[in-house]
């Protein structure tokens, strides 16, 4: 082999190791127009959602695909925070279709668990105004007090918010101005939620 072989060979080699060490870490190249998937994404799940209407195969993929499964907890951080509003938004209506609830659970879970995690209070209160369901309680369990030492009179609306609901014979649906009861289950779920503020 000459010289000029020899790097080139080497070159390569340190190529694939840094993508094999990429892939390992969950660490992915996002595609140039991935914003726009976003904001494509939950805005077609907004408008199936306000329309109460059953999402497609094909969109549920690609709504998954948007989670990142393959990628690790680090790179759920960076890329949430990088794209936060957006992915506040698709968290938020991927939670109400149940073939999309864990993913946007893990998917948010991951992110909330660094330590330089950011938040909206508009994000839990969101959730937390639905039906409430096992993945919301671990939520809450595992990250409730970034919501609550958010500030006093946040915890004070969270609160509130689960006091209403438990009030109230079920979740409010404002299409048909009827109220859907609430399963034994959902009502031990908002019981527990409300322990934990």
């Amino acid at each position: 082999m000459t010289a000029e072989e020899i790097l080139r060979a080497k070159a390569a080699g340190a190529a694939k190791r840094e993508e094999r060490k990429k892939r390992s870490e969950g660490i992915i190249e996002l595609p140039k127009d991935f914003e726009e998937k976003l904001q494509s994404a939950w805005w077609r799940l907004e408008r199936l959602h306000s329309k109460n209407a059953r999402i497609s195969p094909e969109l549920a993929e690609e709504v998954r695909a948007l989670f990142l499964p393959e990628a690790s907890k680090e790179t759920h951080f960076k890329v949430y925070q990088r794209y936060f509003h957006d992915y506040e938004t698709l968290i938020y209506y991927a939670w109400s279709f149940k073939e999309l609830g864990n993913e946007a659970f893990r998917f948010w879970d991951d992110a909330l668990s660094h330590p330089g995690a950011t938040f909206t209070g508009n994000s839990i209160l969101r959730i937390l105004g639905g039906r409430p369901d096992e993945n919301l309680l671990k939520i809450m369990q595992r990250h409730g007090k970034l919501f609550s030492e958010e500030s006093d009179a946040f915890k004070i609306v969270l609160r509130d918010l689960v006091d209403r609901s438990l009030a109230e014979p079920g979740h409010f649906d404002f299409r048909t101005k009827t109220f859907s009861p609430w399963t034994e289950r959902e009502l031990e779920i908002l019981q527990e939620i409300k322990k934990l503020l």
